[in-house]
């Protein structure tokens, strides 16, 4: 049986407590955990202490993780900050143990670490003008926060166009009267900033963390422009790492990884190869950087795939991709739906479809779909092929729509799909696999 999501965490307990992200080896879990509920207000103040101890003892580590430009760098440095876990204590962690006794969504905890470096910092924030409106907020680092688009966009809008009313806000404590008093005087601006036609669909702490998050980047990021051609670098190298990561665990472990993309199998035989696709030396020699891994099933699984494919000694366009018979894409059943919030299930669905249209756009344009995966990473013939396959992508199921699949997603989901297609048998003998 395959799972559609999954926090890869190797060696810290802590880092996937204090995020809440599913451990490995569970089926699929909630960004939110814990065996002791703490009121809201009391688990606010804890992260806030968390986070200004970490930013204290760890301020380079603790940037790195601000500064980071996708979900994956996000993830890398998140596990890279939280290996010191002499501040969890804040939050319950028992070392002896491993145990939480409260947990946040990554969104907010973000915003705490953006507010423990403004501490300092109200005369540069003092001197930021307020600029004039413009039409578009979109920012590259948008992609590591984890938060909707519309309100990183907002955030960054209010910032800019009001920082004297961010600033007032985060001056309050949060849940307080002053607080309350603040979000009032800045409610012209948040009503300005908010996107056309968007509905506004996040509490009053989720918004101070993305004004936080927002004037935190606007203190310590260059100008767009630059901000731009600074991802796409960073993200060009995450990107050949990861593929790199993959090629070792292959010459290593071929045909368990194999059976890990193409066949359906039982939750513990899946847990046992996946733990044995994250190859911690893998990862050190690839990126630098310890485990834990953070990454999701899609991606792994397309990442592996394509390094499958490329060893194959005759390889060649799929052919006769009609007479395979369809494959098992396992959706979030009942009780998983019941385990976890909102936003996850969200996430999960969408990988859910991201994994049937991948299969549905192989069906429909297989030569698409090869010269895509022949094409070479963040090359001008990789951005080619995917804008080829968009009516192929138009045509077929589509995921969750405040969802926006990265290059790597849609990438991963077609290397994904048409390996095991590959693999498949006809439709005259059986089906194959699902996701996982």
């Amino acid at each position: 049986m395959r799972n559609l999501l999954f926090g890869l965490i190797l060696g810290m307990a802590a880092s996937s407590a204090v995020l809440a992200d599913p451990p490995t080896g569970s089926r699929l879990g909630s960004r939110f955990a814990g065996s002791i509920k703490y009121s809201e207000e009391e688990a606010d103040n804890s992260a806030t202490k968390m986070a200004s101890c970490l930013v204290t003892k760890r301020p380079t580590a603790a940037r790195a993780y601000l500064d980071a430009y996708s979900a994956d760098e996000s993830d890398k440095q998140r596990n890279e900050l939280f290996q010191d876990v002499s501040c969890l204590s804040f939050v319950g962690f028992s070392g002896m143990s491993d145990t939480m006794q409260v947990s946040f969504p990554r969104d907010v905890i973000r915003g705490k670490f953006a507010e423990a470096f403004l501490k300092d910092q109200s005369s540069a924030i003092a001197a930021l003008p307020a600029l004039p409106l413009v039409k578009d907020y979109s920012r590259p680092w948008f992609a590591a926060t984890g938060r909707s688009p519309v309100i990183d966009e907002m955030g960054a809008c209010v910032v800019d166009t009001n920082p004297n009313g961010a600033a007032a806000i985060l001056a309050t404590s949060a849940y307080s009267k002053e607080e309350a008093a603040a979000f009032g005087g800045a409610m012209p601006s948040l009503a300005t900033c908010l996107r056309a036609g968007a509905k506004l669909q996040a509490n009053r702490q989720a918004l101070r963390a993305a004004l936080a998050d927002a004037l935190y980047q606007r203190l310590t990021k260059p100008a767009p422009a630059v901000q731009l051609a600074e991802a796409e670098a960073r993200t060009r190298q995450v990107r050949v790492a990861f593929k790199k990561f993959a090629e070792c665990v292959v010459s290593k472990n071929e045909r368990d990884a194999q059976i890990y993309v193409i066949e359906d199998l039982s939750e513990q035989e899946t847990t046992r190869l996946r733990n044995k696709m994250l190859d911690g030396a893998c990862w050190r020699a690839s990126t630098g950087l310890q485990p834990p891994i953070a990454t999701t099933g899609l991606k792994l699984q397309g990442i592996l795939a394509e390094v499958l494919l490329a060893a194959e000694p005759t390889r060649g366009p799929l052919q006769d991709p009609k007479n395979i018979a369809p494959l098992n894409h396992e959706p979030v059943n009942a009780a998983e739906r019941r385990r976890v919030d909102a936003d996850t299930l969200k996430f999960m669905d969408a990988m859910y479809m991201l994994f049937k249209a991948g299969e549905c756009v192989v069906r429909a344009d297989v030569n698409g779909a090869d010269r895509l995966l022949k094409s070479g990473l963040n090359s001008r013939e990789e951005s080619e092929a995917l804008m080829a396959l968009k009516p192929a992508f138009d045509g077929c199921p589509k995921w969750e729509s405040s969802y926006a699949a990265s290059i790597d997603e849609l990438r991963a989901t077609i290397a994904a799909n048409y390996y095991r297609l590959g693999h498949a048998r006809s439709t005259a003998t059986s089906a194959a696999g699902g996701t996982k």
